[in-house]
Order: C-alpha cells, then sequence, then structure tokens
C-alpha cells in the first residue's frame, strides 16, 4: 500500500466553539440541562480542541501518513482547496464544476430566532423521553431550515464573553497557532475571530419572543 495522504483543517478555537455552540443547540438529542450546564471549562471541549493529540492519532493510525494542514474559516472553499490539493486538473477534473455540486453547505448555523425558539422548544421537553425530544427537533429543523441557508452573517455569531475568549486563547491558541507554523501555515491571519462578530449573551437566548414562543408551542402540540 502506498502512503497515506491526509489534509487536515483545523479551526481557530475561539471560532469552534462559537460554531460548537451553535451546532449543540441544533442537535437532536442535546437536552437543556446539557446547554444550560454548557462550560467552556469541561473535559470533553478540552479534549476536542487538543488538536496536537488529534494529529498523533492520524499518525499512529495512519502508518506515518503524509500529512497537510490548513486553517479554516467559514469563509475557507473547503472543495477547491481539497481539489487542488489532490491535483484535481492534473487529473482531467474541472474543480469549478465539481465544486459546485458542494455548493450547499449540508449543515448551516441557526440564526438568533431559531435558537431562541430551538431552546424553547427542548425546554418545553424537558422531562419527555429522549426519543421525543429527538421527534421535536426534526419538526424544529422542518420549522425552522429555511431561515439557516443564506441567512447573511450568521458565522458572525458569537457565545463566548470577552473572558471566556481570553482564556480559551490562553488556553488553546498556541497549540493551534504552533501546529499552523510547523506544518508552513505561520502569519496566518484570516480569522474569524479578527474581524467584526456579533456577540449574543448565552443567556439572553432564553428571553423567548411572543411569536417564537408560539411556533415552539405549535411544533411540541404536533408530536
Amino acid at each position: 500500500m502506498g502512503t497515506l495522504n491526509l489534509l487536515l483543517y483545523v479551526r481557530h478555537p475561539v471560532d469552534w466553539i462559537n460554531s460548537f455552540f451553535n451546532q449543540v443547540i441544533k442537535a437532536h438529542r442535546v437536552t437543556i440541562t446539557d446547554i444550560d450546564t454548557f462550560s467552556i471549562e469541561n473535559d470533553r471541549l478540552a479534549n476536542f480542541l487538543d488538536i496536537e493529540t488529534h494529529v498523533a492519532r492520524w499518525r499512529t493510525h495512519g502508518g506515518d501518513p503524509t500529512i497537510t494542514v490548513r486553517p479554516y474559516t467559514h469563509r475557507t472553499d473547503v472543495i477547491g482547496t481539497f481539489l487542488d490539493w489532490i491535483g484535481a486538473e492534473k487529473r482531467g477534473l474541472s474543480p469549478r464544476s465539481v465544486a459546485s455540486d458542494f455548493s450547499v453547505d449540508p449543515n448551516p448555523a441557526a440564526d438568533e430566532t431559531s435558537l431562541r425558539v430551538l431552546l424553547d422548544v427542548k425546554r418545553r421537553m424537558k422531562d419527555r423521553p429522549l426519543e421525543d425530544l429527538a421527534a421535536a427537533m426534526t419538526r424544529a429543523h422542518q420549522a425552522l431550515r429555511d431561515r439557516w441557508t443564506g441567512t447573511p452573517g450568521l458565522a458572525n455569531l458569537g457565545f463566548l464573553s470577552e473572558t471566556e475568549r481570553r482564556m480559551v486563547e490562553q488556553r488553546y491558541a498556541a497549540q493551534y497557532d504552533g501546529l499552523l507554523k510547523r506544518f508552513g501555515q505561520a502569519g496566518y491571519k484570516d480569522l474569524e475571530t479578527g474581524k467584526p462578530f456579533r456577540y449574543v449573551a448565552r443567556e439572553s437566548l432564553r428571553e423567548v419572543l411572543p411569536h417564537e414562543k408560539a411556533l415552539a408551542s405549535e411544533i411540541v402540540a404536533g408530536l
């Protein structure tokens, strides 16, 4: 067997956590208790952000592969970068035509209104079986998904306070920066954290507006 070649995308830890929090609210089997107790000091979160361990794991199980690392932001052309990495044009492929087949984000971020509705649904389902929660979230996704795809500025939502941002930077950014430097990406500055974003206090997502409550109630009532 030939040498295994791996292309790994890594994301700045602050950006990753902001995205992660958005996605766990959307998750079908994550409960309101899980979200209410969310903390950047969680051991599982620390494991996710230990990217050096993840790279080492790939080396161990990949038979000492050749690894290429690229930084990722929501503006990264993942498909285009991958096609360029494999030399698509040399293989007779047109990167532009192939990439167009993957132009729709399969897992878009939810906007602020959707997040409040989803949390209200989870809150209403707090004492129900997990299967019922999953069913309610499926209905919620169907009701809200049109709000997610193509909505401008979604990736600019930030859920970490300034204190939390500094804490995450102190704990994890050095590993991220060091990894990029080691793999020839030193000086990469096009980070989501390097541009303005709208901070949304996690506590404010509890302040559900009347029309959002009505939608959450309708979603749960339809089970």
